[in-house]
């Protein structure tokens, strides 16, 4: 079974991707991207950090507005993948 930070990785391999992409090709790498999803949801399902939740919740959230599956906010792409980079970075530290 992969370690969370394994996991952390290869979502955050494929976040860096998805900069570079053009928008509608971006729903391919999130649909790789969501498989990690799960698999970090279910390390995290085990604990009971509530932080934990929170900060997957958050990083779930800006994965789909850097896949542009929700309508775009006032943020860019850049910025949120900086603030998945951020999420990860929580997560690891948890």
């Amino acid at each position: 079974m992969e370690d969370m930070n394994e996991v952390l990785g290869e979502i955050e391999k494929l976040a860096e991707t998805m900069l570079l992409w053009p928008e509608d090709d971006r729903i391919s790498l999130y649909k790789k991207l969501d498989v990690h999803l799960l698999t970090l949801e279910g390390k995290l399902a085990r604990s009971d950090d509530k932080h934990a939740s929170e900060e997957l919740a958050a990083l779930k959230f800006h994965l789909i507005m850097l896949a542009h599956l929700y309508e775009p906010d006032e943020q860019t792409d850049e910025q949120h993948y900086s603030l998945a980079l951020n999420c990860m970075e929580k997560l690891r530290s948890l």
